[in-house]
């Protein structure tokens, strides 16, 4: 693809833990079916744009990308709901969107050019923590550093953009603080300072609640001086 740096071809397939309670996907939203992580050098600097580009093989003819021998690109089989069928499932007719990426009609390699659309910094999204989410692609992780005297830092993971609070409380389940806002859609962090709700407590619970999830308890711990 005369690509300007490495790149990486993934011929894969999602299958579900549960066959029997089909990937429901709707015409109104987005369903989110797996997630693609990109390794950055650590020789990189964290103020750099980092623009990933994401192709979507459909096609083997110019001007709809192109795919490698024996792969039949970008597909989605239906779970095909007619009786009279001998089918189990049938391949449907797909479309996709390319991310920082634009097809062309040419006739050569590469079909298209990377765009710089949508980028971030990579000191946005730079942690200590392995990601590891839950079921639902949540993860709250323990307050860095801990113990702490006057400043701390919480991380966690949201599956997509929406607004989340952090829920602090005493060692009885009282609570003490909430901390509210508007996050994206992956790891997002809290500085957290030393304020007087926290009192002489040497040790707060906290989790990640949104509307519709509820984290586990973690907990840290102040040192008072």
């Amino acid at each position: 693809f005369d690509f300007y740096a490495e790149a990486s071809y993934v011929n894969s397939a999602v299958q579900l833990q549960d066959e029997s309670s089909p990937l429901k996907l709707h015409n109104s939203h987005w369903v989110k079916a797996f997630r693609l992580n990109f390794k950055v050098p650590e020789s990189v600097e964290e103020a750099a744009p980092f623009c990933p580009s994401v192709i979507w093989d459909l096609e083997a003819t110019p001007g709809a990308g192109s795919f490698l021998p024996g792969s039949d690109g970008l597909i989605i089989t239906l779970l095909d709901q007619n009786p009279a069928s001998r089918q189990v499932s049938s391949p449907t007719m797909v479309e996709s969107e390319p991310f920082n990426w634009a097809y062309n009609g040419g006739t050569t390699l590469p079909h298209g050019s990377m765009l710089d659309d949508d980028c971030i910094t990579l000191s946005l999204v730079s942690s200590n923590h392995a990601v590891v989410l839950d079921a639902k692609g949540y993860a709250l992780y323990q307050n860095q550093p801990n113990p702490f005297s006057l400043h701390t830092r919480i991380e966690f993971v949201l599956p997509e953009a929406m607004e989340a609070h952090l829920a602090f409380y005493d060692v009885t389940g009282k609570l003490l603080n909430v901390v509210e806002g508007d996050y994206a859609e992956g790891l997002n962090a809290v500085k957290l300072d030393r304020q007087e709700w926290m009192g002489t407590s040497s040790v707060i619970l906290y989790q990640l609640k949104t509307t519709d999830y509820t984290s586990g308890m973690r907990k840290m711990t102040l040192v008072n001086q």
